[in-house]
C-alpha cells in the first residue's frame, strides 16, 4: 500500500478450509502455513467468531488444531460488522444499498450490549431482509 500501512485480511470459513485441505495442503505448501502463522501473530489475519465455531464443527483435525492455536484471530461478529460498515461508508460507490441495510439491521441486533451474539451468515441476512419491510438508512 502506498501509505505505508500493511493490509489486514479478514477471512471466512471456506478460505481457511480451502487453503488448508483443498488447494494448499500444509504438508506440501509449508511456506503458506508459515505465512498464515505469521499473519496471525502480526494481528493481520482476522475472522468472525462464527468462523471458529464452523471450523470446530466441519474442519479437518489439523485445521481445528491450527484455529485453536491461533484463537486470537477470531473477533466478535459485531466488531467485524462495524469495521465492514466503516469501509462501506468510506467507499460508497462500491456498495449495494440492500446489503448495507441488511448489515445495519444485523449490527443493531447484536449491538454493543451483546457483541458476542452471532449474526448469522450473509445468506440468512438477505433472506430476513427480503421477508421484512424496507428500512431507510440513517447517516
Amino acid at each position: 500500500m502506498s501509505d505505508g500501512t500493511r493490509p489486514i485480511y479478514c477471512v471466512d470459513t471456506n478460505s481457511l478450509m480451502d487453503w488448508q485441505a483443498r488447494y494448499y495442503p500444509t504438508d506440501i505448501f509449508t511456506g503458506v502455513l508459515s505465512r498464515m502463522d505469521q499473519l496471525a501473530i502480526d494481528g493481520r489475519l482476522i475472522a468472525p467468531a462464527l468462523v471458529h465455531e464452523e471450523v470446530d464443527a466441519v474442519g479437518t483435525p489439523e485445521l481445528v488444531a491450527w484455529a485453536k492455536a491461533h484463537k486470537g484471530i477470531f473477533v466478535p461478529n459485531a466488531d467485524v460488522l462495524k469495521k465492514a460498515l466503516a469501509i462501506q461508508h468510506r467507499f460508497p460507490a462500491a456498495r449495494s444499498e440492500s446489503r448495507v441495510r441488511g448489515s445495519r439491521r444485523l449490527l443493531d441486533r447484536t449491538g454493543p450490549e451483546d457483541p458476542e451474539r452471532h449474526c448469522g451468515d450473509a445468506r440468512d441476512a438477505r433472506r430476513r431482509e427480503e421477508q421484512t419491510e424496507t428500512h431507510t438508512l440513517h447517516p
